[in-house]
């Protein structure tokens, strides 16, 4: 893997990044010495027809909420679903959104983005496979049934998409037509979707998408481009205009995962899959440059080349430390393959704390993750052996 030297905007600075053993407690307001534990016995979120593409939030009053992507028959075209599942008094109650998982000429649902605004409404980006199209599912706070809309009709829109709330609007990220777009309206209006465009992009439909608000209402943007093989970030108001792109990685593979998040200085963080190394990698301005390193090998991710059904999920907790739930690979050398989890210490972005969540059977080759805000770090992934979705957590 290359790092890009921006000389017009940013300058490339060292960044140490070392592995470290198991040695302090996660999420808590205060530093302890106690080491962090994940829930022994993991649950079941929703059985026996589970895809991927999950996504989480934390709702302001408590309950969890998670989008994913339900498939019956994985041998036949088509019979795809976006399901929704809430936890609430310690149970799972899923149900479907929008498709059906017993009818092959409808196939909607992946690359799933959940989030819940402070009224309790929950909002859902996801890919219409069947249309190429970008949809909208919101269950309004008070409402009873789902509200779907098409957000993009273009036949050329990418797969992935990514949903952020902030000040009452909603706001997708995505691409189409050799644009990297953003889609927004306001939160409790039917219709009436517009769409920025960011900057030029290749005209190809793995592009991957991740958006992140700061404290000043700037839009962040990490963007991984498979014709070029970067990974690039740019930063303005919502409405425009953007900075110049700036490349955080160069990889040699045309397919990855990544991740972006911010720190409590709006510093981003981008988390990302070096597949050709087989590494778990971080990439880090700190207002003076990007760096990037390796964070943990992770063997053979990509089942031969296929990410389709990768994904690693990050996010900056209340504590400011930067955690990662990730897949660790098959291959022979590593024993403990299945879900991992690792947190950064946020005063030098040091790893501190790497755990195996599960490793019974093929578990954990997509997963995403909530804090509440008790602190608690919430994550559902896939157990691929079994085809459920599951559910931990780590306090």
């Amino acid at each position: 893997m290359k790092i890009f030297n921006p000389s017009s905007l940013l300058k490339l600075t060292a960044l140490a990044v070392s592995l470290a053993g198991l040695t302090s407690c996660l999420n808590d307001p205060t530093p302890k010495t106690s080491q962090a534990s994940a829930n022994p016995s993991s649950t079941t979120v929703d059985a026996d027809y589970i895809g991927a593409y999950p996504a989480l939030a934390a709702a302001p009053d408590g309950r969890l909420h998670a989008s994913y992507y339900a498939k019956f028959d994985w041998n036949q075209p088509g019979g795809g679903a976006l399901r929704h599942a809430v936890l609430q008094n310690g149970a799972w109650t899923p149900e479907v959104v929008d498709g059906n998982v017993y009818n092959t000429s409808v196939d909607v649902g992946r690359f799933t983005s959940i989030a819940v605004d402070g009224n309790g409404g929950i909002h859902i980006a996801y890919w219409d496979v069947t249309n190429a199209d970008l949809k909208y599912a919101t269950l309004p706070s008070g409402g009873s049934s789902w509200q779907i809309e098409t957000v993009a009709d273009m036949s050329a829109v990418c797969e992935d998409a990514n949903l952020k709330l902030n000040s009452g609007k909603i706001y997708i990220g995505y691409c189409g037509g050799g644009q990297l777009l953003l889609a927004s309206k306001a939160i409790g209006t039917s219709g009436g979707w517009t769409s920025l465009p960011v900057m030029a992009v290749s005209n190809d439909s793995r592009i991957k998408v991740s958006l992140q608000f700061d404290g000043a209402n700037n839009l962040h943007i990490a963007f991984f481009d498979p014709v070029t093989k970067t990974i690039q970030y740019t930063f303005g108001p919502a409405g425009g205009p953007f900075a110049s792109p700036v490349t955080v990685a160069t990889l040699d593979s045309n397919e990855t995962r990544m991740g972006l998040t911010l720190d409590a200085s709006g510093g981003p963080h981008v988390v990302f899959y070096d597949l050709t190394q087989n590494t778990l990698m971080h990439a880090y301005n700190p207002g003076t440059g990007w760096a990037a390193a390796a964070i943990a090998q992770v063997g053979d991710v990509s089942s031969g080349g296929n990410t389709a059904y990768l994904q690693l999920s990050s996010l900056i907790d209340h504590q400011g430390r930067l955690n990662v739930s990730y897949f660790q690979g098959t291959n022979t050398s590593f024993s403990d393959a299945g879900l991992k989890y690792l947190v950064m210490r946020s005063s030098d972005w040091v790893v501190e704390t790497t755990e195996t969540l599960d490793s019974s059977g093929d578990v954990g080759r997509t997963s995403a993750m909530a804090e509440d805000a008790n602190g608690t770090i919430h994550i559902i992934y896939r157990d691929s052996t079994n085809d459920d979705l599951k559910y931990t957590y780590i306090q």
